[in-house]
């Protein structure tokens, strides 16, 4: 009918407005929550040796799932933005524990299959459990070289920011240049 016709717009949409969308015309969410789980894997890829790497280093409790509230903190330690992480969450823990508005809470859950399945960018072990356990005792190892690459990550960002008029330390007489904040979600 008439309203198949309006959803293909939805490509269009800039972020925030996909959160409305998504209450009805959920089926054409996909694309946006494959290109946020590809951002994501690129993003990982970039600072861990491989997904069992990333799983350890964002899994802060140990409990073998990373919930959403585990992935925002982290990601956020690694300077990593990623635009519609709600959705991608979505994608990847599609078994249910999500709110009846379709919604995520921060206590949705990934387990170590769904992760790795979903954002490796190598070959898998077949055991996932056995992999993330050879690498959880070197945990402090693979935060410290997480911390390195992302503070020179960091160092760049703060750089790109100074350089667009923002000012990170001093409020001067330019501290309303440019007049953009970085939003911390």
């Amino acid at each position: 009918g008439d309203c198949e016709e309006k959803e293909d717009t939805s490509k269009g949409l800039k972020e925030g407005e996909d959160e409305a969308q998504s209450e009805d015309g959920r089926q054409n969410v996909g694309e946006e929550v494959q290109a946020a789980i590809e951002a994501l894997r690129l993003e990982l890829a970039k600072r861990f040796t491989s997904v069992y790497e990333a799983f350890v280093f964002l899994d802060m409790d140990g409990d073998a799932s990373v919930t959403l509230g585990e992935l925002r903190a982290m990601l956020r330690q690694l300077w990593v933005e990623i635009p519609n992480l709600d959705g991608a969450i979505r994608g990847l823990s599609l078994q249910g524990s999500l709110g009846s508005s379709g919604g995520v809470d921060a206590q949705a859950e990934i387990d170590v299959g769904q992760f790795c399945g979903a954002l490796s960018w190598h070959d898998l072990e077949e055991d996932h459990e056995a992999a993330i356990d050879l690498i959880r005792p070197r945990r402090e190892r693979v935060v410290a070289k997480a911390m390195r690459l992302c503070n020179a990550v960091g160092a760049v960002k703060r750089r790109q920011m100074l350089a667009a008029g923002g000012t990170m330390t001093t409020v001067g007489s330019q501290s309303s240049a440019g007049g953009r904040e970085d939003s911390q979600h």
